[in-house]
């Protein structure tokens, strides 16, 4: 495990947690085209997002806000997509509520996925108050190998000093950067930049995407919050010297047991392909055109060789999408 200095960590603005309230974090799914994206809850009215000046990204060229809620749209190979970070997620709960429709984020995530939703980043979260869970007692049971995880223990990463108030916290990761699946532990109160005098606060978020996304927003809407304590406890078990489950891990995660990701494999498809070569190859063409004088006999050039290079699985997609197209226009 390695360790060094950092500023920052987290973004849901819970003012007064409660103690071992699991929360939605961050919810980004896309939807398939004709549905309903202005709608952001089962029974809830479509909301007033407003044009946003901000460029779009991933192949989409519109992006409207409402609160701290994205919506991409207006993309030639895919259903509009919806990105709520974790204020995002507290404005959703705290309208349905206030609207008097909220049943939970289980319900939230059953709904979103009978209509089609597909996560792409789903994180899950738990809040300890009180001092009973510190993130520098994990680091060390770490440290003396006494954790039982899925990840590397290489990956596992130490950082100190974020925040900016008077309470220096700690915050420790679990996965790489690039994994589907990474836990973080971190001193919530001195992210927020809360006086030493507050109480206490750790968060435990389970950050997952792709598939890994996707297979949680089933499990939770299955199983309920406590399934993603499961979760959480199936990918990282931080014990003693005994062997048995540290007091403070097992508490925070109510004594759950262990339940994985029933994680397919990720597969490409040509809609995910056009989405990478419109929101991020695009551009890069574009210049190395232009390097080249302007010439499209490059790009051409470029063109054949990729129709050289290409395997089995790129005529897969072509195939797939063709045939896709046959049957949408017969």
């Amino acid at each position: 495990m390695t360790g060094q200095q950092a500023q920052g960590c987290g973004n849901t603005p819970v003012l007064n947690p409660q103690e071992g309230a699991a929360i939605i974090d961050w919810a980004a799914y896309t939807l398939p085209d004709g549905a309903e994206e202005r709608r952001l809850w089962e029974g809830g009215p479509a909301l007033p997002f407003q044009a946003k000046p901000t460029k779009g990204r991933y192949g989409y060229e519109l992006v409207e806000q409402w609160q701290a809620v994205e919506l991409w749209t207006v993309h030639r190979n895919s259903g509009p997509h919806v990105d709520a970070s974790g204020r995002g997620c507290a404005d959703i709960a705290q309208a349905a509520q206030h609207a008097g429709s909220w049943e939970g984020w289980p319900a939230w995530l059953a709904w979103q996925i009978e209509r089609g939703a597909k996560f792409s980043r789903l994180d899950f979260a738990v809040d300890v108050v009180g001092g009973s869970l510190d993130v520098l007692a994990l680091a060390d049971a770490v440290e003396a190998g006494h954790l039982r995880s899925q990840w590397e223990d290489s990956s596992w990463q130490l950082i100190r000093g974020i925040g900016r108030g008077a309470s220096n916290g700690a915050t420790l990761y679990g996965g790489s950067p690039s994994s589907d699946t990474r836990l973080v532990v971190y001193d919530k109160r001195a992210e927020r930049g809360l006086p030493s005098n507050t109480p206490p606060w750790t968060r435990i978020e389970f950050r997952a995407r792709h598939a890994a996304a996707v297979a949680l927003a089933a499990k939770l809407a299955k199983g309920g919050m406590k399934a993603g304590m499961s979760v959480v406890r199936h990918y990282a078990d931080f014990r003693d010297a005994t062997g048995s489950t540290l007091e403070g891990w097992k508490v925070a995660l109510r004594d759950a047991g262990k339940s994985k990701l029933e994680v397919g494999r990720r597969g490409g498809s040509y809609d995910s392909l056009a989405r990478w070569i419109e929101g991020d190859v695009a551009a890069s063409l574009a210049a190395y055109v232009e390097a080249q004088g302007g010439s499209l006999d490059a790009l051409q050039t470029l063109l054949e060789q990729g129709r050289r290079a290409q395997n089995a699985k790129h005529r897969t997609l072509v195939e797939q999408h063709l045939a896709l197209r046959q049957q949408r226009f017969t």
